[in-house]
């Protein structure tokens, strides 16, 4: 999949979960997020070399994926 169809399924199934309801994006979120993941790499390259990811994985690519799954916004009716 390639990382828009990948984002599109995730939100797939989060509106799944809730319901139907409609889930959106904060892209100033996303932004804050991968300002200051200097944590979340680290932790990253820790999983990397304990074996979690294959070899060849792009931890940029992962990480940004979480960012923006981490912006995925609801309501509180949702």
């Amino acid at each position: 999949m390639t990382d828009s169809e990948r984002f599109q399924h995730c939100t797939d199934v989060w509106s799944k979960l809730a319901g139907g309801r409609k889930i959106t994006y904060d892209n100033a979120v996303f932004l804050s997020e991968r300002s200051c993941a200097d944590t979340n790499f680290a932790l990253a390259y820790l999983m990397k070399s304990r074996g979690a990811f294959p070899k060849d994985v792009d931890l940029v690519s992962v990480l940004e994926f979480y960012f923006m799954c981490c912006s995925l916004e609801v309501d509180c009716e949702t």
